[in-house]
């Protein structure tokens, strides 16, 4: 089985050691095919050119030539396909490759200085594929995860047992959980919970009292240093639109947004 994955990188020249630090986070078991854009161009910034009399204009258009000969080495080298993505200016182009998409990874190492938070959401809005929001650098030693307790909730943790490394298992595992209002709904919980016990050696689980968003925070401030952070669409827009919080608070922690 091949997972493609879509790479937004902030530039095309920082492409390479932005692919090396995102296939350590993913499954090994499945080829992969990597699609990768350059977050300038879709969010309409001008792309590299030649203009004469424009001092180191030459000299960048080489380096990126370079970095595509270096990019297509390196998937020969490791048995990766990658292709370069352009032409995405229309958002319907971008649309239809995260149609077929299972992961998109959205570099987020300078995209708080050059890019606004308001093209992100844009961008994760227009994605029909899960989003991993992942910045330059970070350091995983634990994962939260905040559960609805619908069968949404099932698929988001079968799309995490697939997507990421089999490493990722052998750490601390935290589940944020609504409260179950009936029976049936305290047998579900039950059953995902024993479900992820299979899966998971070190993992714990609470019901949460505040409103999720709230619930994560102070979790993420608290109790689990350095997280990768995954939750549903809802949770994840919420995130979003929380500007300062996401910025100062969950800006430096890979954050994965499920999305059927």
């Amino acid at each position: 089985m091949k997972h493609i994955i879509l790479l937004a990188t902030a530039n095309q020249t920082g492409l390479m050691p932005f692919l090396e630090r995102s296939e350590k986070l993913l499954h090994t078991s499945y080829q992969k095919y990597f699609k990768a854009f350059s977050l300038e161009e879709v969010f309409g910034l001008k792309p590299v050119s030649v203009v004469a009399g424009q001092e180191g204009s030459f000299d960048q258009l080489v380096s990126k030539v370079e970095n595509e000969i270096k990019l297509e080495q390196y998937g020969k080298e490791h048995g990766y396909t990658i292709d370069l993505l352009r032409g995405l200016e229309n958002e319907t182009t971008l649309m239809s490759q995260t149609s077929v998409a299972d992961l998109m990874i959205i570099e987020m190492g300078n995209l708080k200085k050059g890019h606004s938070l308001e093209s992100l959401k844009n961008l994760i809005d227009q994605s029909a594929c899960p989003v991993l929001l992942l910045p330059q650098n970070f350091k995983v030693e634990c994962m939260v995860v905040t559960l609805e307790g619908n069968q949404q909730t099932v698929r988001m943790v079968k799309s995490l047992l697939k997507l990421f490394a089999e490493e990722f298992r052998d750490l601390p595992l935290s589940l944020l959980m609504i409260e179950p209002e009936d029976e049936l709904e305290i047998q579900k919980e039950r059953v995902l919970v024993n479900y992820l016990k299979l899966h998971f050696k070190n993992m714990g689980a609470q019901h949460m009292y505040d409103e999720p968003l709230t619930s994560l925070f102070k979790y993420v401030q608290n109790e689990c240093q350095n997280p990768l952070v995954i939750v549903d669409p809802e949770l994840g827009n919420e995130l979003l639109d929380c500007t300062e919080l996401f910025e100062t608070q969950l800006f430096n922690h890979p954050i994965f947004i499920y999305k059927d």
